[in-house]
């Protein structure tokens, strides 16, 4: 029997499968400006379904309270901060998050001044230094920086998180986020390259000092904002990644005992190691392949792959067969729940050539092939993420028929081989890889009990032709290919995957 996992997309119901956010309110000096992060700094805790608010207490060391900021908390790694000791050093500590005491000795950072952390998904932990303007990439182990990287903005330096109050955030997706005062940002973690996505100045502007992503949720940005106005006064907003212009509270005024000077929010982005390759250390048995033009299912020769210190994967074109990155073992077999998911991944493509479009993936099933849709990647790092739904993949060739839902599930449920490919140009080319991830799609299991079947179809049928589903539940999980609307389509995946099961 197949059991419920809340990860990523794969969640029916925000309510069942809700994710722990943590915060931390610390004390005003009610002067403005810098140093506003004296103590009580509180620690508190609520789920991301807008229930369940806890103030669990003042963050201690030794039985006495200290300032803390920089809240990051990992499924593997537990709840960490920064201590914001002067403003020339921080200290780094473990939290109890049952009790806000600090569990560890502390590893000091000299020469900088942290406000903004966040662990992704392979439990590395990063942070945004106020000092050099810079994302850092640290060891908790031995308390290395792994790698400092300026951030800039528009092609500059960025010259913000002068507030003291910036955040960092990451999605299930990989996908690196920093609001800062009023801007929300999407940020590059390879150049350190920030996007402005957003800055809330209405009703009036927002200084938002702490940010997370709940992985049941990855289109939803909860953020902490600490401005003082006739109108707000520490709240919790929640902002719709795909319609920033409309945020909604979650709670109003927290811990109102005392005015916020900074905070932060932290929540778990899920490792899950058997669907997300992790590139740190190594290539994670990625290898090299050559693929037959004339039958892709056909490997004629396997090629090198190198890995870079920074954290990913690159291969060169050496042949004029597909060149292609061979996926481990541990993204074959019964994929099947990954229907109606997705596949997402960074991707940098150096060339002198002219790049043809083409497809991204190679999904393999016996003797049949599915051709992902075709894009260019470009010379720099971009994310991107390929639907695994049939519209816009090809059989067999990277211009065959479209397959039906039945068919990719059938590539999916005994996936003998995953290639991402490496070979856009005609002539030389090397290609790079980072942060590959797969999010299952919706499980028809509605009624959670391990199988597909009459009691599934019994909880999808009153919500026939609902519309406006939204990722907060998509309609009781019904909304099967997330597009806002119950109908046919959805059905058919109900359909599609109870018959499997009865065969």
């Amino acid at each position: 029997m197949r059991t419920l996992i809340c990860l990523g997309l794969l969640s029916f119901s925000a309510l069942l499968c809700a994710d722990t956010i943590y915060g931390i309110k610390s004390r005003s000096n009610n002067t403005g400006g810098s140093g506003e992060y004296l103590t009580p700094a509180t620690l508190f805790a609520f789920q991301d379904n807008g229930t369940a608010f806890t103030s669990i207490g003042a963050v201690t060391k030794n039985a006495v309270q200290i300032r803390a900021d920089a809240l990051a908390f990992s499924q593997t790694q537990g709840l960490w901060f920064f201590e914001p000791t002067t403003t020339t050093s921080s200290t780094l500590y473990q939290l109890d998050p049952a009790t806000a005491a600090v569990i560890s000795s502390g590893i000091v950072f000299h020469n900088t001044h942290i406000f903004s952390a966040a662990f992704d998904r392979h439990g590395r932990l990063w942070a945004a230094d106020h000092t050099s303007k810079s994302l850092l990439v640290i060891d908790i182990v031995t308390g290395q920086i792994l790698r400092s990287i300026p951030l800039t903005l528009n092609g500059s330096a960025y010259t913000g998180l002068i507030a003291e109050g910036a955040d960092l955030c990451f999605n299930t997706f990989g996908q690196a986020f920093l609001v800062d005062y009023s801007g929300i940002y999407a940020l590059n973690t390879h150049t350190g390259a920030l996007a402005e996505l957003y800055q809330d100045t209405t009703p009036y502007t927002k200084f938002l000092v702490g940010a997370a992503i709940p992985a049941s949720r990855p289109d939803t940005l909860f953020a902490f904002e600490v401005s003082k106005t006739s109108i707000d006064n520490d709240d919790i907003f929640v902002y719709d990644l795909n319609n920033l212009a409309q945020p909604n509270y979650v709670f109003k005024d927290i811990l109102d005992s005392f005015n916020a000077g900074r905070g932060d929010l932290a929540t778990h982005i899920p490792a899950d190691l058997s669907i997300c390759t992790e590139l740190t250390s190594g290539t994670d048995g990625w290898t090299g392949a050559a693929l037959s033009i004339a039958n892709l299912t056909q490997v004629v020769q396997t090629l090198p792959i190198s890995h870079d210190a920074g954290g990913w994967i690159s291969l060169t074109d050496q042949d004029n067969e597909w060149t292609t990155f061979a996926a481990p073992a541990k993204y074959l077999g019964d994929k099947s729940d990954w229907l109606g998911g997705q596949i997402a991944f960074d991707m940098m493509h150096i060339t002198t050539g002219t790049r043809l479009d083409g497809p991204m993936l190679f999904l393999v099933s016996g003797d049949t092939v599915l051709c992902s849709p075709w894009t260019a990647p470009t010379d720099s790092w971009q994310h991107y993420t390929i639907p695994l739904r049939p519209a816009g993949w090809h059989l067999n060739t990277h211009n065959g028929p479209e397959p039906t839902l039945a068919q990719m599930l059938a590539v999916l449920s005994n996936l003998q081989a995953m290639y991402i490919v490496a070979d856009y140009v005609s002539g030389e080319e090397t290609t790079s890889i980072d942060n590959i991830c797969i999010t299952s799609g919706l499980s028809p299991d509605l009624s959670a009990d391990g199988f597909i079947n009459y009691e599934d179809f019994a909880l999808f049928a009153p919500y026939w032709q609902q519309t406006s589903c939204s990722a907060d539940d998509w309609c009781n999980g019904t909304n099967l290919n997330q597009d806002g609307t119950v109908d046919l389509n959805d059905l058919e995946y109900l359909v599609v995957r109870w018959l499997q099961e009865v065969h």
